[in-house]
């Protein structure tokens, strides 16, 4: 029978995984660990925080159990059995690499409810994909410190396979991308919020899913197709304000991409083009067109470009003609349901804030009627003593009795 395992500060956790059998549960309590994890059996390892949406936490002391690796070569935190459970933990500080890794040799891995921040790369991810391996609902912030592939929330080059990488927050921002795959396949990228980071990156993936994500004032591209990319579906995101253009396509090194499907997304005010396709960089001929039909451009007028004459949002570079862009939507679309929950709860929070500010404005008001008539009292006042003093006949000691000087 599976067994639970309590780990407090000033004991190992790795000890207690080493002592652990199959199955079991591992709690560390709030703390600092400092020590390389290596989850090599099929365990549950809990964190403070387990459970609790990483997006909602405030790191408070006290609260977080915080596992920290300066030179952890594989990761400060490496799983490599199939289906590891690593949930709820803060980690930080590797200065040579990942905070968590997963490895390429097996598969089935949850890493859910964690905080990644100060290392090199926030996560590695590979996996075997035998068994989907699941990425969700962390915070992986300012992974930038200086090594290989720094500045990468998520980092994947071994091929993964399987993964879900769904409901995750990326800020910073990254210097890099927040997230970067390279020849992995069968891949769903998910309801991730991109907040003022950096680009969605994609080189020589084969069946990659990517919706309902927010990726908003990135400093590069919001989504970058570096080349050799085949069979993307890019649906319901809302990708806005990028330092570069909303959608690139490009070509890196790793062949045309082929089989980019691109539909009912919110791309607008971009600095670059909302959709860029280098020359060169998309192969129309061995694949189908490129399908940018039905997104929002920012204006009801569609894209700008020389296929929608009289549009006038964002733009769409297509030097090659492979893409398709019209019909366009004339409205944004509607917003996948998480994130319509989260704009709800942004306009609430936003009607609060303008009523606070609106009371404080009234509350100002006030007070300066109020300085106003003490001002006035004070004039009132210095009268009144002016003229007690220029009547001698005034008794002082009875002041009330002097009607000139009541007024």
């Amino acid at each position: 029978m599976a067994q639970q395992i309590i780990v407090a500060p000033g004991q190992s956790i790795q000890a207690a995984i080493n002592a652990a059998n199959p199955f079991d549960t591992i709690r560390v309590l709030p703390g600092t660990y400092t020590e390389t994890i290596n989850i090599n059996k099929t365990i549950q390892l809990l964190g403070a925080q387990a459970g609790v949406d990483a997006r909602t936490r405030t790191g408070a002391p006290g609260t977080e159990s915080i596992i920290t690796g300066s030179t952890a070569s594989g990761g400060t935190v490496q799983l490599t059995a199939d289906n590891a459970v690593f949930d709820g933990f803060t980690v930080q500080g590797n200065t040579l690499t990942a905070g968590v890794a997963t490895s390429s040799a097996a598969s089935g891995y949850w890493v859910l409810n964690n905080i990644s921040q100060d290392n090199v790369i926030g996560m590695f991810i590979g996996s075997n994909g035998a068994t989907e391996t699941q990425i969700r609902q962390n915070v992986i912030f300012n992974n930038n410190r200086p090594g290989a592939s720094t500045g990468t929330g998520i980092y994947s080059d071994t091929g993964a396979s399987n993964v879900l990488i769904e409901s995750n927050r990326f800020a910073g921002p990254h210097q890099t991308s927040s997230i970067t795959f390279i020849n992995a396949s069968d891949l769903v990228i998910t309801r991730n919020e991109l907040l003022t980071d950096n680009s969605l990156s994609l080189f020589g993936t084969t069946n990659v899913e990517v919706a309902c994500n927010t990726i908003t004032n990135s400093t590069e591209s919001g989504i970058f197709f570096g080349g050799g990319t085949n069979l993307t579906d890019v649906y319901n995101n809302i990708v806005q304000n990028s330092g570069s253009s909303g959608i690139n396509v490009f070509d890196v090194g790793f062949g045309t991409n082929m089989n980019i499907r691109a539909k009912n997304n919110n791309i607008q005010n971009n600095a670059g083009a909302g959709l860029n396709i280098q020359p060169g960089a998309y192969d129309d001929v061995s694949g189908r067109r490129l399908d940018a039909t039905n997104n929002w451009w920012g204006s009801p007028t569609g894209p700008t470009s020389p296929a929608n004459p009289g549009g006038t949002g964002d733009e769409v570079n297509d030097p090659d003609n492979v893409a398709e862009i019209t019909p366009f939507l004339q409205a944004p679309p509607n917003p996948c349901s998480a994130d319509l929950a989260c704009l709800q709860q942004l306009a609430a929070t936003q009607q609060a804030l303008t009523a606070t500010q609106q009371a404080f404005a009234a509350l100002q008001q006030a007070f300066i009627s109020l300085q106003q008539t003490l001002a006035l009292v004070r004039q009132q006042l210095a009268v009144c003593m002016g003229q007690f003093r220029n009547k001698p006949d005034c008794p002082k000691r009875k002041k009330n009795s002097c009607k000139s000087c009541q007024h």
